[in-house]
């Protein structure tokens, strides 16, 4: 769990697996990227990925639109 700039939408996150290594990126245009964290965490071949959003207030509920969702595996 690593807090990056905190920006407000529309924003760009980027999540790059390498073996057991996973990078965590974000941009303001899609185009530079600036590394917020890694983690190394030990997983099986097969691995299940989600997009997910928060409101980080336990008497709120929270809506979130992804537009342009990709990927390659």
């Amino acid at each position: 769990n690593t807090t990056g700039s905190a920006n407000k939408a529309p924003y760009w996150v980027k999540l790059e697996r390498i073996g057991d290594t996973f990078n965590a990126y974000e941009s303001v245009d899609g185009a530079t990227w600036l590394l917020v964290g890694s983690d190394t965490i030990v997983m099986g071949p097969t691995v299940y990925i989600g997009v997910g959003a928060v409101s980080h207030n336990v008497m709120a509920t929270t809506t979130a639109n992804f537009d342009f969702v990709s990927g390659s595996w």
